[in-house]
């Protein structure tokens, strides 16, 4: 509405909103399901204080450079539409008749812009006009109040049935009965409420930080200090020299940081932060956070410490605030989960449908018998409308999630954190997990071997010692092309960075006195030890001007250095071996390049490629920023190849032993060399010895070409692996392929439906970007597989996040880079998290069969008395539900996880054949052996039908209600062992120590009962049974109830005959998975193609 006092306008679809792909695929999905949204005016009043409404709010943008500008016309009075969605907002754009996200300067905005309008920060009026648009810098998780709490917990259908379940009762005059009900239902919503409430607050507390910083704004040369909450998008902030918490996102346009961002990565390494590119060619390309993160910094990591490399103070350019931040995000992924329920959750509502329909049948069933019976109309209501109760138990969902609640509580007993517990059962299910390389599958430190030096275009002898004279420049490369810093005395940095360094034994200093003598400014100097180098004229000496940070999708780091007292600039470069050449006079380059990588790589070493390149004399330090980093970066001279030793951690073999050995698929995701990674996989067993490993190259098509052409490379051949046909291929079950993140960009792009078969067979991805590995989650996701992943850094937060269970290995309690963080620092930490997913389903499984069985024979028992015009007492059905069934419900779930993976996995289907087979060969059993009770109660000499009603009520002490409420009893409790199964998802049942006391207790007080219940009978309302023999029959029967129960389960429903007879029914009607059909096809093509030896040619392939 364009009018002010129509702010707020009711819209009940927004199908035409176009979000111009800005939204998440989740978010854009809700809206085409006509997501109904509130729609607001931000109104601008510009030049006129009088007649604004008081609710409006007046905002206006001066030029294009403003971040809002896409809301609306420059210099106009502006009515800005928008609507807020899970804490952003999205507003109208009229020139594309759209709404778009509100954005900060993370958009459409040169490195070079951000300098010029940016760096002497804003003015207070653009301030306050931003602060109306993006609102308070604050990540503001709402805390609802407790009333409201309440209001929306009793218009939860679970408590609503309480509800009328308790009134219902007392209308009864079950008081004892209901009191207790009421009192656990009132302590179960207390509960639930203050923890809900805490949860919230310790989030909110957690995220919603704010701390005092200094502030430059209107071109000031003095900060002024004000609270991070009014900082908006354009502020340039101050960073201390002794570090700070960050509140925002922000780039670095002067001096260094060193940032821990162990909270929102993972990565416990301090990083290095430096000013981002104001001049040159670079300057002119668009800031993106995650293409230059090397100078952004992120909210909600701490500065350990910043420099300056003058006497200027550090400063930072404010780029996301709030919700619009990183940290803002994975807090929205946190509040707004991507759903991932397991086929358990959707067939447990059907499975409540079908108990609420068995509960229809009986309350009509009751009508029509107590009516006929003679029951008073209010009784028949009451009677009827117990039904339900019976046979819908109000605590499921409570002693269903109860497993879960244990295996959490376990997890982190063992070092492993969640903050998605839901997506423990998830893990129950994984049958493909993906792995990182370094510092997940090997060590995180890395051990320097020697390098391997070119002289006159020949690899020389592998050297241990760079300190000679004729590696002189292998050693300035080693101490200059680093990320490294000081902090608190050592230096700190990447793993490799740091031990390339302390190989050459130089050392680094940072705090620099005379920057004249370099003729500019200098981020830090290196020295050789004791003067390696130096003459009696020059002292030996470096300086480190600028660094090209190392990017995953550049592969490769350079740096600009300065010898003392040279006139000229140096350019030092290290990086993937195969990406370092492109960049060197090929001159330089060893004819036999390949063939020297190959064996190092081939025997597990991590290789890097190492250039230098000396810069014209002419060219001055301030012309050689204006050039690009690429053109920088030419005709390098290539001095050898530094080799690093990388050993396995001594956990990860047998880990991916028992995987395979569990039929769980591995595979390894990795930035490092293809061959290296083979090596790897091959050592830790994710490659087999007898299976055949080669390599899928796609070749960029060229203009005449439609597709790229495939090239199989073999990098691994046994030759006894496969019987080859006659077409000359291999069996595909005895190949798997390797490819690196290139292959799999162009595959991607033109051959989609190779990209399937090649995440069916490969197992080695290399030389892969953090967004490639979060597109080969999903796609192995997209095939139907259940996916694990396990990484330690940074570039794995986004696999991390995608897979169903993923697991970062950090030293943080909790991160928010993936669902589970882990203190254990190797892979042990992924078996014992798919160990306990199994347990917490299989348990969860258990107690829903066990719940809905003693809902049956409850619901049975109640028939039959109904029948006979009877009905169980008050105490009965508290004993029964409380004392009985919620103390077993309560430690059922207590027991552990088995302490193997075995190779059966658990099902997640309630509908499957196996646990619908089950519940009927229970049902049966239970309903027969309750008939078969009153009939031999019915032969018995002493028997007296019970035939009339109590004043028109049902009758409680009479021997029909008494001899079933002995029999059931021993029911609930036999049926309870027979559903806790151990092996192969869980511990025996004797190990659950609380389980066998209660049901130990449980059995002795039941007996005691049926033998002498003495007093207790009164209370009870039992009729006395004069017949001792009788009695015992009864405890015989429920022991014949067990022995019959566990029988059935045990040697029928889940004998290994009916379990491969279920299999075949299973295959016929059972839809299968699109991985499942991508194998068989692949079978059937046998593909990939043969390659004869590794010696051999490549094999050319044009596959469609």
């Amino acid at each position: 509405s364009s009018n002010i006092g129509d702010r707020y306008n009711e819209i009940s679809s927004i199908q035409h909103f176009q979000l111009l792909n800005e939204g998440t695929e989740d978010e854009v999905d809700l809206y085409n399901r006509w997501y109904p949204a509130e729609l607001r005016s931000l109104v601008d009043n510009a030049g006129s204080s009088n007649g604004t409404h008081k609710n409006a709010k007046q905002i206006t943008f001066e030029d294009s450079s403003d971040p809002t500008n896409a809301l609306g016309s420059c210099m106009q009075p502006l009515d800005v539409k928008y609507f807020k969605f899970r804490c952003l907002r999205y507003f109208w754009n009229p020139q594309i008749d759209g709404f778009i996200i509100l954005r900060g300067l993370d958009r459409d905005f040169t490195c070079r812009e951000i300098y010029d309008r940016f760096s002497g920060g804003i003015n207070d009026h653009q301030a306050k006009r931003r602060f109306v648009v993006y609102t308070q810098n604050l990540i503001d998780v709402k805390v609802k109040g407790y009333f409201r709490l309440l209001f929306e917990v009793a218009l939860n259908p679970f408590y609503v049935f309480q509800v009328f379940s308790v009134t219902l009762w007392f209308t009864d005059e079950y008081y004892y009965y209901a009191a207790c009900i009421l009192f656990v239902s009132i302590v179960s919503i207390t509960i639930t409420l203050v923890q809900t409430r805490w949860n919230r607050v310790r989030l909110r507390d957690m995220v919603a930080t704010s701390s005092n910083i200094q502030v430059i704004r209107n071109q000031s040369d003095d900060p002024k200090n004000m609270s991070s909450t009014e900082i908006v998008p354009g502020d340039t902030v101050v960073i201390p020299p002794d570090g700070m918490r960050l509140e925002f996102d922000a780039v670095l346009v002067s001096g260094s940081c060193v940032v821990n961002e162990s909270s929102l990565t993972g990565e416990s390494n301090p990083m290095l932060k430096t000013p981002l590119i104001s001049d040159g060619a670079d300057a002119d390309n668009i800031y993106l956070p995650n293409l230059h993160k090397q100078h952004s910094l992120f909210a909600g990591t701490n500065v350990l410490q910043s420099r300056s490399y003058s006497n200027c103070p550090v400063t930072a350019i404010v780029t996301r605030t709030g919700f619009y931040s990183l940290k803002g995000n994975l807090v929205r992924s946190i509040l707004y989960p991507k759903p991932m329920n397991l086929k358990l959750y959707r067939d447990a509502i059907g499975f409540v449908a079908c108990l609420a329909a068995l509960a229809l049948i009986g309350l009509i069933y009751s009508i029509v018998v107590l009516v006929i019976d003679g029951v008073t109309p209010g009784e028949v209501a009451k009677r009827a409308l117990d039904i339900i109760t019976i046979a819908v138990p109000p605590a499921l969902p409570a002693a269903v999630s109860i497993g879960t609640v244990y295996a959490a509580n376990r997890l982190r007993i063992r070092g492993i954190f969640c903050i998605n517990p839901s997506r423990i059962n998830l893990s129950g299910k994984v049958n493909l997990v993906c792995f990182d390389k370094t510092g997940t599958l090997t060590e995180d430190y890395l051990e320097f071997w020697g390098v391997n030096t070119v002289k006159e275009r020949r690899f020389g002898e592998i050297l241990t010692d760079v300190k000679s004279s004729s590696t002189e420049k292998v050693a300035v490369t080693m101490a200059t092309c680093h990320s490294l810093t000081i902090l608190k005395g050592k230096v700190c940095g990447d793993p490799l960075d740091a031990k390339m360094f302390q190989a050459t034994q130089w050392t680094l200093d940072e705090n620099i006195d005379d920057h004249q003598k370099y003729d500019t400014i200098v981020q830090a100097t290196v020295k050789p030890p004791t003067s390696t180098y130096a003459t009696k004229e020059n002292q030996y000496e470096y300086g480190i001007l600028k660094r090209y940070a190392f990017s995953s999708d550049l592969k490769r780091m350079s740096v600009l250095i300065r010898k003392l007292g040279a006139n000229n600039l140096e350019l030092v470069m290290k990086g993937a071996p195969e990406t370092v050449i492109r960049h060197c006079n090929s001159h330089t380059v060893p004819r036999d390049f390949l063939q020297i990588l190959e064996s190092f790589t081939e025997q597990g070493y991590r290789v890097i490629g190492l250039a230098h390149k000396t810069i014209d004399s002419k060219i001055s330090w301030r012309s050689a920023q204006k050039f690009a980093r690429q053109d920088l970066e030419e005709d390098m001279t290539f001095l050898g190849l530094l080799v690093m030793q990388n050993k396995l951690k001594p956990e990860t073999s047998g880990v991916i032993e028992e995987l395979a050995q569990a039929n769980i698929r591995t595979v390894m995701i990795t930035g490092d060399n293809i061959k290296t990674a083979v090596n790897i996989a091959g050592e830790c067993g994710m490659l087999l010895p007898n299976e055949n490993i080669v390599q899928l190259i796609a070749k960029e098509p060229t203009i005449t070409e439609v597709e790229p052409t495939l090239t199989w490379k073999p990098l691994k051949n046994n030759r006894n692996a496969t019987v080859l046909s006659q077409n000359g291929y291999y069996r595909p079950s005895s190949t798997r392929i390797a490819c690196t993140g290139d292959t799999i960009s162009l595959i991607q792009k033109y051959m989609p439906n190779i990209f399937e078969k090649l995440l069916i067979k490969g197992t080695v991805f290399a030389r892969t970007s953090p967004k490639q590995k979060a597109e080969l989650v999903e796609g192995f996701q997209a095939l139907g597989y259940y996916v694990g992943m396990c990484g330690d850094g940074a570039n794995d937060c986004g696999a991390l996040n995608s897979a169903h269970a993923g697991i970062s290995l950090s030293e943080a309690e909790a991160s928010v880079a993936s669902p589970f963080t882990s203190r254990i620092p190797n892979i042990s930490c992924v078996s014992t998290l798919i160990r306990e997913g199994r347990a917490a389903l299989v348990t969860a499984f258990g107690v829903f069969k066990y719940m809905a069985l003693y809902s049956i024979i409850q619901f049975t028992t109640v028939m039959i008395l109904y029948w006979y015009v009877a009905n169980l007492g008050d105490f009965q059905y508290l004993f029964i539900d409380l004392f009985i069934i919620l103390s077993i419900a309560l430690v059922m779930s207590r027991t552990a996880a088995f302490p193997y993976i075995s190779k059966q996995r658990p099902s997640s289907s309630l509908t499957s054949f196996e646990t619908l087979s089950s519940l009927f060969a229970h049902v049966i059993i239970t309903v027969s052996s309750q008939t078969f009770v009153y009939f031999y109660l019915a032969s018995q000499k002493w028997y007296v039908e019970n035939v009339d009603t109590v004043n028109g009520s049902t009758y409680v002490e009479c021997y029909e209600t008494t001899t079933l409420f002995y029999y059931t009893s021993y029911q609930y409790i036999m049926i309870a062992v027979v559903f806790s199964k151990g092996p192969p998802f869980r511990k025996r049942i004797y190990t659950n120590w609380a389980y066998m006391f209660v049901l130990g207790s449980l059995l002795a007080i039941v007996t005691v009962l049926v033998l002498h219940p003495g007093s207790a009978s009164i209370t009870f309302e039992l009729k006395s049974i004069p017949d001792t023999t009788f009695k015992v029959c009864i405890i015989l029967l429920g022991i014949a109830y067990f022995c019959t129960c566990f029988l059935v389960e045990e040697f029928i429903v889940t004998a290994p005959y009916w379990r491969a007879f279920m299999s075949c029914i299973k295959a016929t009607r059972r839809k299968p998975k699109q991985f499942e059909i991508m194998e068989r096809n692949i079978m059937e093509e046998e593909w990939p193609p043969n390659v004869s030896n590794p010696s051999s040619n490549d094999v050319k392939n044009k596959v469609r």
